[in-house]
């Protein structure tokens, strides 16, 4: 079967998958993150969770609100969103200032206290990956990827991105990823600033191989400035900030060679930003780098790098995102075959 499988992805390179409706969400109004798996859905928008069944959509629970009790998060209105990830049968939450766990029906586990503004995901032998923040040659700020131990201490920095924040900081689309993700006993990095790169480490943080990849700079058009521009004026959360932000507004000559990286199921899943209307190209490889295939898949409304975090999810061979049906105003889940 995998011999099979292998030779049949070189009669989908490159071509477009249109996938399906699934479901339609009547509950979900303005989503910002979601995640699939162990039979479930988990969509997230402002302090809600939203858990469906995969078997007939159904929903099996919504919960949470602003607050910091143990079902109640903090999101900051320029900052992170709750971001779901399902592991080993347990919910994970990750909002500022804690990691919160609970059972696939969203019964209340426990939580983590963590330092805010970081995204915390558990590994082996009690440590955890995270992003986070350091302190450059001229002390500007810059997003990096962390180890961390029992104690949410950071053990050794994995990567530092180009990415700076901070109040003196410019923004500079688009953004080159840091995308990372464990896996068994390894940690896969993006190392974005370098081209199509990711590294993996061991769980002591020792980089072990690297997997790369000889790419064509894709050129950023004007089309594209222009629509970071529209966005930064649209926003409910930025327009009023719109003078502020359009002085620190910088572009890129050429986009990052990687957009985003899932891994599941030992497959690593590469967004690039080459695309056609709203379908981008998606490679996959297994976990040595080897490539398998190429598909483009929806990804609608993708603006700044994803600097609002993607409405869609891989789970056990099928690419999973939500799409907006502005005439009737609901969400959708539609669903790709990538096998």
């Amino acid at each position: 079967m995998k011999t099979t499988a292998t030779i049949l992805t070189l009669l989908v390179i490159l071509l477009p998958v249109h996938g399906e409706k699934i479901a339609e969400l009547g509950e979900v109004l303005k989503p910002a993150t979601m995640d699939v798996g162990s039979g479930r859905l988990f969509i997230a928008e402002g302090t809600t969770i939203h858990i469906y069944s995969l078997e007939n959509f159904k929903q099996i629970k919504t919960f949470g609100k602003a607050g910091e009790g143990p079902q109640e998060f903090k999101v900051s209105p320029f900052g992170i969103p709750l971001i779901l990830f399902e592991m080993d049968g347990t919910l994970y939450v990750s909002s500022d200032t804690k990691l919160s766990l609970f059972t696939l029906d969203g019964e209340f586990i426990r939580e983590i206290k963590v330092p805010p503004f970081q995204v915390f995901v558990p590994i082996a032998q009690g440590k955890f990956v995270a992003s986070g923040t350091a302190a450059g040659d001229d002390q500007q700020m810059f997003l990096n990827i962390g180890l961390y131990d029992e104690k949410v201490r950071l053990v050794k920095e994995l990567y530092r991105s180009d990415t700076a924040v901070g109040p003196n900081a410019n923004f500079i689309f688009p953004y080159s990823s840091f995308a990372f993700s464990p896996q068994g006993e390894e940690i896969f990095v993006v190392i974005g600033k370098e081209g199509f790169v990711i590294d993996v480490f061991d769980l002591e943080g020792k980089r072990v191989r690297r997997i790369q990849k000889d790419t064509t700079p894709l050129p950023v058009p004007d089309s594209y400035k222009k629509s970071i521009d529209d966005w930064l004026k649209r926003d409910p959360g930025f327009k009023q900030f719109y003078e502020f932000f359009k002085t620190r507004l910088k572009f890129k000559s050429h986009f990052p060679a990687i957009m985003d990286m899932i891994i599941e199921n030992n497959r690593i899943y590469v967004f690039t930003y080459k695309h056609e209307g709203h379908r981008y190209e998606l490679i996959i490889l297994d976990l040595q780098g080897k490539e398998r295939g190429r598909v483009r898949v929806p990804i609608p409304g993708l603006v700044g790098n994803l600097f609002k975090s993607p409405i869609y999810a891989i789970d056990r061979g099928f690419y999973y995102v939500l799409m907006e049906n502005e005439d009737d105003e609901i969400w959708e889940l539609h669903r790709v075959e990538l096998r």
